[in-house]
C-alpha cells in the first residue's frame, strides 16, 4: 500500500513495503517520508497506522477545490486545432516554465499571452511552435493561479487558439515533491518499479506533466511495459490528449498494479 522513503522510522528501514495495518513510528526529531500508492499521496512526520495515513491526499489543496478537474482542456485533437501540449495538465512545479503547442496549417506567427492574478504579459513568436519562458517575464509566484493562451495568426487575422490554467503549488509542496523524488533515486530499484514510485509521487499533486515525462522516457528507452503504457495512456486522456496515448497492443494489462510483497 506504501512505501517508506526515509530513515528514521522505529520499525521500518528505508525503501520498505508496507502493508496497510504497519505503524509508522518516527524516531524522535524525525519526520519520515511515506509514500502511498493508492491514495497517491505524501505524508511527513506522521505516525499512526498505514492505512490510516494513506486515506486522504494532501488536505490544503482539496480544501482549495484546485484538485477537482484533473484536464485543463476538455477537448479532444482535431487535425489543424492549435493544441498546447506542455505543459500537460493544471498543476505545475516550475517557476519558469516552457510552453509548446500544435502548429496550424496555414499560421505565419503566434502570440502567447500569460496572464497572473494582477498582470499580463505577451510574448510573439515568429519561428516554431514552442516559447521558453522568456527572460523579460518575472516567475511565477508560489500557490497563485495563471491563465495561459497561444493564439495563431494568419497575417493579421486569429485562426486558432487555446486557453489553459496552470496552478502552481506551494514552495513547501515543491520541495516535498523534490524531495520524494530524490529519495526514490536513491533506492535500488529497476526502471520500472522507480517510474511507478516517481508517477505515485507526482500524482500526489497532480503533476501530470511530470508523470507523462517518467513514464514516456521509459516508454522511448524501450524498458517500459504493457502495464506502465497503459498508465502513460490514461495520464494522456486525463490530460485531454488520447491520441498521444501508447496503441491498444501496446497497453494491454489493467492500470491496477501489483507491487511485490514485503
Amino acid at each position: 500500500m506504501a512505501r517508506i522513503l526515509s530513515s528514521g522510522d522505529q520499525r521500518h528501514a528505508k525503501g520498505r513495503l508496507l502493508c496497510p495495518g504497519d505503524q509508522v513510528r518516527p524516531i524522535a526529531g524525525k519526520q519520515t517520508l511515506v509514500l502511498c500508492h493508492n491514495g497517491k499521496s505524501l505524508t511527513k512526520g506522521k505516525e499512526g497506522e498505514v492505512g490510516r495515513l494513506c486515506s486522504s491526499g494532501p488536505k490544503r489543496l482539496q480544501q482549495k477545490g484546485r484538485l477537482r478537474f484533473l484536464k485543463s482542456r476538455g477537448t479532444t485533437d482535431k487535425e489543424g486545432k492549435l493544441s498546447i501540449v506542455q505543459p500537460l495538465g493544471t498543476m505545475i512545479m516550475q517557476l519558469r516554465p516552457d510552453f509548446a503547442w500544435k502548429p496550424v496549417k496555414g499560421s505565419t506567427h503566434y502570440e502567447v499571452t500569460l496572464q497572473g492574478p494582477n498582470s499580463k504579459w505577451e510574448q510573439k513568436v515568429t519561428s516554431g511552435h514552442r516559447l521558453n519562458y522568456p527572460k523579460s517575464w518575472p516567475a511565477l509566484e508560489y500557490g497563485k493561479a495563471y491563465y495561459v493562451t497561444v493564439y495563431a495568426y494568419q497575417n493579421e487575422k486569429i485562426i486558432g487558439s487555446d486557453r489553459t490554467k496552470l496552478n502552481l503549488l506551494y514552495e513547501e509542496e515543491i520541495s516535498l515533491v523534490n524531495e520524494a523524488v530524490a529519495a526514490i533515486h536513491q533506492l535500488s530499484l529497476s526502471p520500472v518499479e522507480a517510474a511507478k514510485e516517481l508517477d505515485a509521487v507526482y500524482m500526489s499533486f497532480k503533476l501530470l506533466d511530470q508523470s507523462i515525462g517518467v513514464l514516456q522516457n521509459l516508454k522511448d528507452s524501450g524498458q517500459s511495459n504493457s502495464q506502465l503504457n497503459r498508465l502513460l495512456g490514461d495520464r494522456y486522456y486525463q490530460v485531454g490528449q488520447p491520441e498521444l496515448a501508447p496503441r491498444a497492443e501496446e497497453a494491454q494489462l489493467p492500470t491496477s498494479m501489483k507491487l511485490p510483497q514485503k
